[in-house]
């Protein structure tokens, strides 16, 4: 019977994990300071996603950050290969791609620079049987805008009979559509870049970290400093943080006031303390994007998606999970006649 209430509910968190998209993105230059953007997806099998325009559904969505190197064109397009369903459910009919869908972006080069072009998708995609999942991806773009800037003529010519040239006056370049999606190496040569990674990972990376610490100059220190008083507070709300407000006053308002007070300041400056420390010890070991990147780890998340279930159903009833009596026995008789920052330090192990 537990083996089976595990399940049912790993169940819907296995299916939120899963994503049955496939993306790769393309770059097509069609005149000296336009070019086309376009994302081609792969969808499995019995999915479906929605389209850009669906009703009833929640429809995709295309995001370019701004930058001032380029501007879009109009808005983004969508193949005409969706189909329709009117859904009694939604009250509404929807569309929605299957199999494939192809979305395209165009764009206009108004400075001579490299850059790079930041792009998040947002969508959903369904089962047959109403079953949905989230799509979110992040693309970066790298954009080389020197080569849309018109120098000189210049012609490459191809052994390979299925890439098609688009002559283009380039700094001693062309721009090479490739027809033959498996030979990347021309465009590679080219750009710099393989048009069939999406990831781009340590681009990315790169790019991450600097536009972070761009953003976090940009934001003053006491806007900083409110924004950390101001989530702390939401914080007290919490179900795992507010019972133990009375148990922490009580722990403290038992003494003479001024010792209670001094020992409440102790007590919340050790917590800073000890959680900065950490935090400053982890970067120092293994670099500024250390705890990001452990917040964002699959693994992490389910090692503690699973140890919170254990908690959850063994707080519901479904087994005992205690510590040794004697240590807790031991552990508030310390506390108990511990007096000074000792019997500080042991409340906050508690």
């Amino acid at each position: 019977m537990f083996k089976k209430i595990i399940l049912f509910l790993l169940f819907p968190f296995a299916l939120f994990c899963q994503d049955p998209t496939s993306w790769t993105y393309e770059l097509k230059k069609i005149s000296n300071d336009e070019a086309l953007i376009i994302f081609n997806v792969s969808i499995d099998e019995g999915w479906i996603l929605y389209s850009l325009k669906t009703k009833g559904a929640l429809p995709g969505e295309f995001y370019f950050e701004e930058n001032p190197a380029y501007k879009l064109i109009g808005k983004t397009t969508e193949s005409p290969n969706f189909k329709s369903k009117y859904e009694p459910d939604l009250g509404a009919t929807t569309t929605f791609f299957e199999g494939a869908a192809t979305f395209t972006q165009k764009i206009k080069i108004l400075k001579p620079e490299k850059f790079d072009i930041e792009v998040f998708y947002s969508g959903q995609a369904c089962l047959h049987d109403g079953m949905c999942v989230m799509i979110k991806k992040d693309f970066i773009i790298p954009i080389d805008g020197t080569k849309f800037i018109p120098l000189q003529s210049a012609e490459i010519k191809l052994k390979n009979n299925n890439d098609t040239v688009i002559q283009d006056e380039l700094s001693n370049k062309n721009i090479v559509e490739i027809e033959n999606k498996s030979d990347t190496s021309i465009y590679t040569k080219i750009y710099g870049i393989n048009p069939l990674d999406s990831t781009l990972k340590a681009h990315n990376e790169q790019y991450l970290i600097a536009r972070s610490e761009a953003k976090a100059k940009s934001q003053s220190l006491w806007g900083i400093f409110l924004a950390g008083i101001l989530g702390g507070l939401i914080a007290l709300l919490t179900p795992c943080v507010w019972p133990m407000i009375p148990l922490t006053v009580s722990f403290f308002i038992k003494r003479d006031k001024k010792k209670g007070i001094k020992d409440a300041i102790i007590y919340g400056l050790s917590i800073i303390v000890i959680y900065v420390g950490l935090g400053l010890l982890v970067t120092l070991i293994f670099g500024a994007n250390a705890l990001n990147a452990l917040s964002t780890n699959p693994w992490f998340n389910v090692f503690f998606f699973l140890l919170l279930l254990i908690f959850a159903i063994a707080f519901l009833g479904g087994f005992d999970l205690t510590l040794p009596s004697s240590w807790i026995n031991a552990m508030d008789k310390r506390a108990e006649k511990a007096t000074g920052l000792l019997s500080i330090f042991l409340w906050l192990l508690l």
